[in-house]
């Protein structure tokens, strides 16, 4: 296949581009690889009152990631993308929320379960970003471009996810060191 880069710019292609470029650009920007990369830091804050290892609570995050991913394969058809991705956004910016309290009390230094509570949200948010803006960006990004094109535009979805993934993580130790966990 012949592809000019007239192609991608033309007025027909460019809102299909923004959308499958900008999703996976969002997608990154809820948070998750920064929760799941730094999850041991993250769980280490309230580590003394736990039972078990900051490891073994990413393991259980990490175990209601694949529940929530399958589950993500019976919903996305059923409930529609558009749908799944407003309940994700709603669903994660609540246990952002709950967290930025659970923080902002000092609940790691106060609450003798508060490894549990972490948990708990940290396992929510999974749930909400696997059965929602998990998949459902790379879904978006197979469809929405026309054939002729499709193999370059959903580059530049991949591109756009691996530039945002290397600015948010690597910014995200630096932030955390500067506000404090």
């Amino acid at each position: 296949l012949s592809l000019r880069c007239s192609d991608l710019c033309s007025t027909l292609i460019r809102r299909p581009l923004l959308v499958g470029v900008l999703l996976p650009v969002l997608q990154l920007l809820t948070g998750i690889n920064v929760l799941v990369y730094y999850s041991p830091v993250i769980f280490s804050t309230v580590n003394e009152s736990s039972h078990i290892t900051p490891l073994e609570m990413t393991l259980i995050m990490g175990s209601a990631n694949v529940f929530f991913t399958v589950l993500s394969l019976l919903l996305v058809d059923r409930v529609g993308r558009r749908v799944l991705l407003l309940i994700g956004v709603v669903g994660m910016a609540a246990v952002w929320i709950g967290l930025t309290v659970f923080f902002g009390v000092g609940a790691p230094q106060t609450y003798e379960n508060a490894w549990l509570l972490l948990l708990v949200l940290a396992c929510i948010y999974v749930g909400f970003f696997a059965a929602t803006w998990g998949p459902v960006p790379f879904i978006v990004s197979s469809e929405v471009f026309p054939l002729k094109i499709r193999h370059a535009a959903a580059s530049w979805a991949v591109v756009g996810n691996w530039v945002t993934n290397l600015l948010v993580t690597s910014t995200c130790l630096s932030l955390l060191s500067v506000m404090g966990p």
